[in-house]
């Protein structure tokens, strides 16, 4: 069996489109025109990009094999290495120049950034503002509220860290988030070719058609991080269809299992750990979440790092970061559609997460029966 040509990346043909296709959507300030389930401001801040090349006239692949979109893509990706590295530097310093730039270059190879930047997705951005609003978290309050609240605008799922603010009696900063996403939200709306009305009817279309996952197996089996795939793994090795029944099931499982996770973390003391719950959840919850979203377990890993942990059990969680962020195509399987195969590596990805939530609730729970936690609020 040949092995598959798209690990770690998807391959040459499909390089970069992330970043060309959204360019071409927004280029004339028209992006709902097309089925796209970007949020406003999230397709918005593409627009200065689009503008470096005439994609009325040329396809994004055409742009992409031009000059400027040489010099497109080394703006855009360029910048987020640099931050990167920046911001992993912030963790690992202080054991000399060796040491620290052989670490920082060590967490820069990995699965989620070489996946990213062979994407060229816009999920860079975000990253940038939600590791702005923990780096600053307790210094610059202000930028760090900007910083969320522009994650939020971009990507939606973000607003899951709003719990970290609402555990911190934080109160007035998330009234001031909420009118930052409100801003963000309906300016490119106002600006947009298209009534905001118009607009609007048509991205929350899109994001409904979105929201019910790829209607091909093999892109569940090859990138999907979603809770919802270790349902599409049984049905595949098992050769049998789902039912609705199970499904239902599974969707109450899953969501009780995420709000129980959540009331726990109102116990946590450590504020690692809470950051790692709910970057797993935020990465497990949409029915589609690409292979490139694990660049988040970057904001808990930047949290554990900075630490002052001895707990020998926590040392374990070293292992899961490990897990998650190397290159893991151990064993390739053949979905018998056309020619597509996938390897093990996302189910690792998913069965890795979902491990961790599952125990982080079983262990803390018995803890809070027992009278060992007490709320944090």
């Amino acid at each position: 069996m040949q092995f598959p040509y798209f690990y770690p990346v998807m391959g040459q043909q499909d390089r970069f489109t992330d970043f060309f296709d959204v360019n071409k959507y927004i280029s004339q300030l028209d992006p709902y025109s097309e089925s796209v389930s970007y949020p406003p401001f999230g397709i918005f801040v593409a627009f200065p990009f689009s503008q470096l090349a005439d994609y009325l006239q040329y396809s994004p692949k055409e742009v992409r094999d031009s000059n400027i979109g040489l010099i497109s893509i080394i703006l855009f990706e360029g910048p987020f290495l640099l931050f990167l590295g920046w911001f992993i530097y912030q963790a690992v310093k202080g054991q000399g120049w060796v040491k620290d730039g052989f670490n920082t270059l060590s967490l820069l190879i990995t699965l989620p950034v070489i996946f990213l930047l062979d994407r060229g997705n816009y999920v860079i951005l975000t990253f940038i503002c939600l590791a702005l609003f923990f780096f600053y978290y307790d210094t610059r309050k202000d930028l760090s509220l900007f910083s969320l609240a522009a994650a939020i605008s971009m990507k939606i799922y973000p607003v899951i860290y709003l719990v970290l603010l609402l555990m911190d009696r934080r109160f007035k900063d998330l009234i001031k988030i909420v009118f930052c996403v409100f801003i963000f939200s309906i300016f490119p709306l106002v600006v947009f070719k298209q009534s905001v009305f118009t607009s609007l009817k048509y991205f929350l279309s899109s994001i409904a058609v979105f929201s019910s996952g790829p209607d091909r197996l093999w892109v569940y089996l090859s990138y999907n991080l979603s809770m919802d795939t270790l349902l599409k793994y049984i049905g595949f090795f098992w050769g049998v269809p789902i039912s609705e029944q199970i499904n239902i099931i599974y969707f109450v499982f899953k969501s009780l299992l995420i709000t129980l996770c959540i009331f726990l973390l109102f116990f946590e003391k450590n504020n690692w750990k809470r950051v790692l719950i709910l970057t797993l959840i935020m990465i497990l919850m949409p029915s589609m979440s690409m292979e490139y979203n694990l660049i988040y377990i970057y904001l808990p890993v930047y949290l554990f790092l900075i630490s002052e942990t001895n707990r020998k059990t926590d040392q374990l969680y070293l292992v899961v970061f490990t897990l998650l962020l190397i290159i893991k195509p151990y064993y390739v399987f053949q979905t018998g559609e056309i020619v597509r195969a996938f390897t093990i590596q996302p189910m690792i990805e998913v069965l890795t997460m979902f491990s961790v939530l599952f125990f982080y609730l079983i262990i803390n729970f018995r803890k809070i029966l027992c009278g060992f936690y007490h709320p944090s609020f």
